[in-house]
């Protein structure tokens, strides 16, 4: 009987405790919404940032590193996000006034491009007060 009612205890405890530990659902990602590309701004940039090691000496004598500001209008807002590469080349995508979904995040913008999705990190934000957001 003690046995039956210590069995009883436990599965009972074990009972309530379960759904407690179980995990919170993960939030869904956000859709692609409709976004109009504001402008787009290159620089090149000479010298950039030595990353290598601790000898300076062994960073490459001319290293080039080409970076994009595309400044993004969506409902909400502007965006603008930050693209560096170390090739001359932006995908004919983002071209001033062409229309492009996109998908904001807390900290990256993703770009649909039809053929694949390219992330740039939000370099900044400015929300327009006068559109109801969430």
């Amino acid at each position: 009987m003690r046995t039956g009612f210590c069995l009883a205890a436990c599965v009972l405890a074990f009972g309530i405790a379960v759904p407690t530990l179980q995990a919170s659902p993960t939030p869904q990602p956000k859709p692609f919404e409709p976004a109009t590309i504001v402008s787009v701004r290159k620089q090149e940039l000479r010298e950039p940032p030595y990353y290598g090691g601790d000898n300076p000496s062994d960073a490459p004598l001319q290293s080039e590193i080409y970076t994009y500001d595309v400044a993004v209008r969506t409902g909400c807002g502007i965006y603008v996000a930050h693209y560096e590469s170390p090739y001359d080349y932006l995908p004919e995508a983002f071209a001033a006034n062409s229309q492009m979904p996109v998908q904001v995040g807390k900290h990256n913008i993703a770009f649909d491009l039809g053929y694949r999705k390219m992330q740039m990190p939000i370099a900044h934000r400015k929300k327009d007060k006068k559109v109801n957001c969430q």
